[in-house]
């Protein structure tokens, strides 16, 4: 919303001076610079639109498998990873503005992170991870996860990409729980924090 009072007040200012040098070649430049703001100013009207309508930024706890035998799951990447009940957990700060969504991802301690980029598609969340601390070229991929319909505050889905620690194309699912700010350092069963609709 702080955005969209900078862009409304540049158009305002930009509209006054426009008016000052109409008919100047000065006056061109600043109708040009205006129509540029106001485009801006649209796309940060939807975007706070949609936001409002498919809030999902928050913190989230993320669980996938183990590795198993059948070659899905992870492994864990230092020393600091929780196994709770079968399944790697690890928390995600993810930020929203209109339907893309980016955040992200580290093991318990910080020493492993991974960054996450997407869109938000009604119930569905699609786009890409990549291993960012250590960098590493070679463990990206996508991700695909759709609302809980019983949940509103879970995501569930499969990951896949090239994993560097296992050399070869991993994959498995991934679960994504909404956590109060409180709760997401502290527990591994978290507590819904806000609907999505």
């Amino acid at each position: 919303m702080g955005r969209l009072v900078v862009w409304v007040g540049s158009v305002i200012a930009l509209l006054l001076v426009a008016a000052a040098f109409y008919g100047t070649v000065v006056g061109s430049v600043v109708i040009l610079g205006l129509a540029l703001a106001l485009a801006e100013v649209w796309q940060s009207g939807k975007d706070w639109l949609a936001q409002r309508g498919n809030s999902i930024g928050g913190n989230y706890q993320t669980f996938t498998p183990v590795l198993g035998d059948d070659g899905k799951g992870a492994t864990p990447r230092d020393s600091s990873e929780k196994v709770v009940d079968g399944e790697l957990v690890r928390t995600l700060r993810l930020s929203q503005r209109g339907q893309r969504i980016s955040g992200v991802e580290e093991t318990p301690g910080g020493k492993t992170r991974w960054r996450i980029r997407g869109e938000v598609n009604g119930e569905f969340l699609g786009g890409t991870w990549e291993q960012i601390k250590p960098a590493a070229k070679n463990n990206n991929g996508s991700f695909h996860l759709q609302c809980d319909s019983g949940n509103s505050s879970r995501f569930n889905g499969q990951w896949i990409g090239w994993v560097a620690g296992k050399g070869a194309q991993g994959g498995g699912e991934w679960r994504w729980v909404r956590v109060n700010d409180s709760a997401a350092a502290s527990s591994p069963t978290p507590q819904a924090q806000t609907r999505v609709t």
